[in-house]
């Protein structure tokens, strides 16, 4: 549905915001550096929304900062939207080594990240990171060094045309993503496979 997410100007806010929404497994790594990446950014707070296997490790780890907040699962449906909007980049790091990650793997949380023109920043070594670089939508780092976080997190905080740019081009990708358009390709594709019978 295209207004289920959709580009919205940001909230106002006296900080810089760096979001994760969605299931947390598999991520430990890259959250601790993320975490340690914000740790000295004064005017930087960490927010992930969701659930997962390592929701009760992440809280734990999170105790040791004052700048982040582990908020727990949301319903997608209704608070996606509103958590975007509260959002000014997205964090998209996801281990190399795992093998799920690897090859053509976008997540859900990309699209909506394109959908909601919220830059990302993404595991450089992964298709995604490959994509945030091609399309100019974010910044692809290692996420498991900090100090590439950190660095990563200060370009789009502090270089406003680059972050409006990246903007720019997640709203003009944004209709290839609109569910509406993937529903008429889903159709087309049924079509003929129907007179395929």
């Amino acid at each position: 549905d295209s207004n289920f997410l959709q580009s919205m100007p940001k909230t106002n806010s006296s900080v810089f915001r760096i979001g994760y929404l969605g299931t947390v497994r598999n991520q430990l790594l890259e959250f601790k550096a993320l975490f340690e990446a914000c740790n000295n950014l004064k005017d930087v707070r960490v927010d992930i929304h969701g659930g997962g296997i390592d929701l009760d490790s992440l809280k734990s780890m999170a105790k040791e900062y004052k700048n982040v907040y582990i908020h727990g699962p949301y319903d997608g449906v209704t608070e996606s939207n509103n958590l975007y909007q509260n959002t000014d980049v997205a964090f998209l790091g996801y281990s190399v080594e795992n093998v799920n990650y690897q090859g053509e793997f976008e997540p859900v949380k990309y699209f909506e990240a394109i959908l909601t023109s919220t830059p990302i920043i993404a595991t450089k070594s992964l298709n995604i990171g490959l994509q945030v670089e091609k399309n100019v939508i974010g910044v692809a780092v290692n996420t498991q060094n900090p100090a590439e976080i950190e660095k990563a997190i200060l370009m789009l905080k502090d270089d406003g045309d680059f972050f409006s740019t990246c903007r720019e081009k997640m709203k003009a990708m944004a209709p290839l993503y609109d569910w509406n358009e993937v529903v008429k390709v889903l159709d087309d594709i049924y079509l003929k496979s129907k007179n395929y019978e």
